[in-house]
């Protein structure tokens, strides 16, 4: 998801037009991960295998799911 806003505010500078529809590149990339193939797909999967298993509970509840935490 970074990548992709990094690659669209470098490209900003060089669109004109209707090009400048590449802005929203990031948001769709974004809403197309949580929401319609990767993450949710994933969390539906792992839920039906080791959805019972507690220390998947607290994994689950422990780990975020876009942005790493840094200790």
């Amino acid at each position: 998801i970074l990548q992709w806003v990094g690659i669209a505010v470098m490209a900003i500078q060089y669109l004109s037009g209707t090009q400048r529809v590449v802005k929203l590149s990031p948001l769709l990339v974004y809403d197309f991960l949580t929401r319609i193939s990767g993450i949710s797909s994933l969390e539906r999967h792992r839920q039906t295998q080791w959805g019972d298993d507690p220390d998947y509970q607290i994994y689950v509840k422990s780990t975020p799911v876009h942005v790493p935490r840094l200790r």
